[in-house]
């Protein structure tokens, strides 16, 4: 589609609610907030050391982000998407369709999924969630502006049992990247070029973007003059005031995770 046509999804804004500043910059690619913790999926550090998934403390105290505990993968994985289904972690691989699992509590790496198919060489895995009442993961691959559903035994596989087009109006929606269900909906990051600050509410039951969130103040706000574009969303906890979903939020090689509630830019 030309990318000229309007979408004329509502247009929200973050609104910093807290800072927490990191003392070592990574790749993020994706994050998971549980029991206490936030966990990071980490394609590189930025002294380009290996993939891992990171087990990290936000303090109230004193606004630092800690490392309680990493995983560090072989050579040949790049790490991308996270999903978590209750005391379970999965985290997908960019360039096979392996898939690592974690158990959460305590830490560890458990066997990953067992393969029922071969390595598929063009599929490119990059965003992952889970829907818990539907029992679904939704996986964004390639820069499409296509979703993948899976159940638990088709992910491994890489065969979906169906597919979501993604689209704002009659404009369709590519790059979708870091991804994160909350309250039946998909928020994803867009992916568009290292300055990419954008991020999509979808509803997942038929691929319409019902919102989207300009970010670019979130990336003014962080410190790192190497940082690229946002990628890290992570669902932290409700409002008990106004019922408002509140995320963490970050990006690559940023030097902060950002605590934010989505607003209309009205309420700025």
């Amino acid at each position: 589609m030309p990318q000229d046509i309007p979408c004329n999804a509502p247009n929200l804004v973050p609104q910093i609610l807290c800072e927490y500043n990191r003392k070592e910059y990574v790749w993020t690619e994706a994050l998971q907030w549980y029991q206490g913790y936030l966990y990071e999926s980490v394609g590189l550090s930025l002294d380009g050391d290996l993939s891992m998934l990171t087990q990290l403390k936000l303090d109230a105290m004193t606004k630092n982000v800690t490392v309680v505990n990493l995983i560090s993968l072989p050579s040949k994985y790049f790490a991308e998407g996270l999903a978590r289904d209750g005391n379970t972690l999965y985290q997908l691989d960019k360039d096979s369709n392996d898939v690592l699992v974690y158990e959460l509590e305590p830490l560890k790496r458990l066997p990953n999924l067992p393969h029922s198919s071969p390595k598929l060489p063009e599929f490119k895995r990059w965003g992952l969630c889970y829907d818990p009442k539907l029992e679904l993961f939704y996986l964004g691959s390639n820069g499409s502006n296509m979703l993948e559903c899976y159940t638990k035994s088709e992910l491994d596989s890489g065969k979906p049992n169906r597919y979501v087009s993604v689209m704002c109006g009659k404009q369709k929606t590519g790059g979708l990247n870091s991804l994160e269900f909350v309250g039946g909906f998909i928020y994803a990051a867009v992916m568009k070029g290292e300055d990419s600050n954008r991020i999509v509410k979808i509803d997942p039951s038929n691929g319409n973007v019902v919102a989207q969130i300009d970010a670019k103040n979130l990336r003014e706000n962080q410190q790192n003059p190497k940082a690229k574009d946002l990628n890290g969303i992570a669902y932290y906890r409700t409002d008990l005031d106004d019922g408002q979903e509140i995320f963490l939020v970050t990006g690559k090689f940023w030097s902060k995770i950002f605590e934010v509630k989505f607003i209309a830019t009205e309420f700025m």
